[in-house]
């Protein structure tokens, strides 16, 4: 896993990334911290903006299935937020994670659209929330056919077929 850290001024946040999560993820209207659950991009845009730095964490991940795929992601989800819980105790105490992906803390499912069962460590997906992975992406360095492995875990599969197997995981700790 590496780890890059990030003015959040840097970050590029619009309204139009949701476009993808209305038209193409499979988690619209069924993840309980997706689109059009979760709260609208100028909230998102305010709570990033509300901190002063933040951690991108990516690795891209080889899985063997769609089990596979959810148990990496779960795992990787999970030390991203022991590390949210570390900037916590250093004294960054709105310190927030956001994932890549549907959160996958307790399965697919698991999830009910009127509720979530995991609050505590339940988040909206990165592009749920405005940002602009591309531009991320670009800012970090990955190159583009590398970043497109980031919809590998929501859209449909017809859409990257070429992909199959590989997946960019992608977390930011706010602090």
């Amino acid at each position: 896993m590496i780890s890059k850290k990030v003015a959040t001024n840097s970050l590029v946040v619009k309204e139009n990334t949701r476009m993808q999560c209305m038209f193409n993820c499979l988690h619209y209207k069924v993840n309980p911290k997706c689109p059009p659950s979760a709260p609208d991009v100028k909230w998102f845009r305010e709570l990033i903006l509300a901190h002063e730095n933040a951690e991108v964490f990516y690795e891209i991940v080889e899985y063997d299935n769609q089990l596979d795929m959810y148990a990496k992601r779960k795992a990787f989800q999970s030390k991203v937020l022991e590390y949210e819980h570390i900037k916590k105790r250093e004294g960054y105490y709105y310190a927030l994670a956001f994932h890549s992906g549907p959160c996958s803390q307790c399965g697919d499912s698991a999830c009910k659209l009127s509720s979530c069962n995991r609050w505590e460590v339940g988040r909206t997906p990165l592009c749920g929330t405005g940002i602009d992975i591309q531009k991320l992406c670009e800012q970090l360095g990955i190159n583009s056919s590398d970043s497109i492995l980031y919809w590998n875990q929501t859209f449909s599969k017809s859409i990257f077929h070429d992909k199959k197997n590989k997946v960019l995981m992608l977390s930011i700790v706010f602090y």
